[in-house]
């Protein structure tokens, strides 16, 4: 330690300065080793490398281990005592200041490219997205070589601290923030086409969009974009026909065969608005049916148990309906000459 008014002694100078010796956790900076690091698996496609890729894990560590010591350099620089060292802690500070600038900017395209990854390196979205792909592919090979050489670097000050590195990472930044908008534009077209994709989230929807080459996918889906069907019943020999729609409506399981397959290809949203119409249609059959049943009703009332069981509760329900609004009408006329019609109807 050093007097007041004196200058400090070589030791507490050394420390001053951060000397890595007496002061590792001032000087050191975290290593990007594999323990504090993530392997993120890549699938061999043609538009990314076939290798393991590495991103930087998001921890507080590397964070902490720069601004901690950019605050002590800050107090040291307010010191009386820092003359001698004033022009080393400054170049110091300048080198923190810049690593943690450079570290943001670093999460910042990996949280983007992690986001995108996955749409622009296979699946049905790549193929429908051809320009942005490609894209996507030449920054993703970049994305590979630098994450593979601050892996061979492992000290952050020096990763940080590399030229093309600084220089590469807004511009990777803002040709993803291209893919980012191409990617949003795309999805309003589809919701656009099928509005009610607007119930999913642009997560939810990509994973549905990214599957639409495989109708049999969409079964776990069906919740997100309509009320009442749970899932629905393919043909066994061929795939692309849905026949029946599964709903669990109330204590029970109910299932209703379309008066006509919908014929699930071409692109999702086409076919599911096409489930859609069917779905309408089968669903004024029904009704249509019901209402023909009826007329045997108003004769022999005792039926009517049996037309309750043989139509699914909202159907059954609605022909009950129609049934007291038929005997309503017809107690109504009646009143003209028979006054206790509406008792004798109740």
């Amino acid at each position: 330690s050093s007097k007041c008014g004196q200058e400090p002694s070589g030791r507490a100078a050394a420390w001053m300065v951060g000397n890595h010796k007496d002061s590792p956790h001032l000087w050191k900076t975290p290593k990007l080793q594999p323990a504090a690091m993530t392997q993120k698996s890549k699938s061999t496609t043609s538009l990314s490398l076939t290798n393991m890729g590495w991103i930087v894990a998001v921890r507080s560590t590397p964070f902490s281990s720069v601004t901690s010591p950019q605050m002590n350099l800050q107090a040291m620089l307010t010191m009386r005592h820092v003359g001698p060292f004033r022009e080393r802690a400054q170049e110091l500070l300048q080198l923190l200041s810049e690593t943690s600038d450079t570290l943001e900017r670093w999460l910042k395209v990996q949280m983007m490219w992690c986001s995108l990854e996955s749409v622009f390196t296979g699946g049905d979205i790549a193929k429908q997205m051809p320009l942005e792909a490609k894209k996507f592919g030449k920054i993703d090979k970049d994305w590979a070589k630098i994450m593979a050489k601050a892996y061979e670097t492992q000290i952050v000050t020096e990763g940080a601290a590399n030229e093309i590195l600084r220089a590469s990472l807004p511009v990777m930044y803002s040709e993803l923030e291209k893919c980012q908008k191409s990617l949003e534009g795309y999805l309003e077209q589809k919701r656009n086409k099928f509005p009610r994709f607007y119930f999913v989230s642009n997560p939810g929807l990509l994973i549905i969009l990214s599957q639409g080459s495989d109708p049999l996918s969409m079964n776990e889906h069906y919740e997100k974009v309509f009320d009442a069907i749970t899932f629905v019943d393919h043909n066994k020999k061929d795939k692309t026909l849905i026949e029946k729609i599964h709903g669990d409506g109330g204590q029970g399981h109910e299932v209703i065969p379309f008066s006509s397959a919908v014929r699930a290809v071409g692109n999702i949203e086409d076919w599911l608005c096409e489930l859609l119409k069917k779905m309408q249609l089968t669903m004024k059959d029904i009704t249509r049916n019901a209402a023909g049943e009826l007329n045997n009703l108003t004769t022999d009332i005792s039926q009517l148990r049996n037309f309750v069981d043989s139509y699914i509760s909202q159907f059954a329900l609605l022909g009950v309906q129609m049934l007291w609004t038929n005997d309503m009408q017809v107690a109504l006329e009646q009143m003209k000459t028979k006054k206790n019609s509406m008792k004798d109807c109740n």
